[in-house]
């Protein structure tokens, strides 16, 4: 009889363990999935939306339109900050995921912590050439 209590008590824990297991390892198959997501978009708006890739910019109320030849982007503009030189112009995204984000909405959220370093030469020529 104690033997048979004791393989019933090593069933009952071996059956916590691979129910505790599995759900371990669905929320670290969704975070990994949403890091990866994370990371390629990061690479796509830091490659892609460059300050140097802008063709115009068109202001609309509280917005900035931000045009890179076929693509725009809609930013606020307070996301948009103005340097002195050049060679400080960039593109930076900062921020962390939230955990109950959905996949789709990633670029998104990344975009709407994404600041843009630009001159102000840069942005009154762009701003300007759009009115011609």
């Amino acid at each position: 009889m104690s033997t048979f209590l004791f393989i019933l008590f090593l069933l009952i824990i071996i059956v916590i363990f691979f129910v505790i297991t599995k759900i371990y390892n669905e929320k670290y198959k969704n975070r990994k999935a949403l890091r990866k997501s994370e990371h390629f978009d990061k690479k796509i708006i830091c490659n892609d939306y460059k300050v140097e890739n802008i063709k115009e910019i068109k202001e609309k109320g509280s917005y900035v339109i931000l045009i890179f030849g076929r693509k725009d982007l809609e930013v606020e503009k307070d996301k948009i900050k103005y340097v002195s030189h050049y060679s400080e112009e960039k593109v930076e995204v900062n921020c962390e995921l939230p955990h109950k984000i959905e996949k789709e909405k990633v670029f998104n959220h990344l975009i709407d912590h994404t600041l843009f370093y630009i001159t102000k030469d840069r942005y009154n020529k762009l701003l300007s050439s759009n009115t011609k």
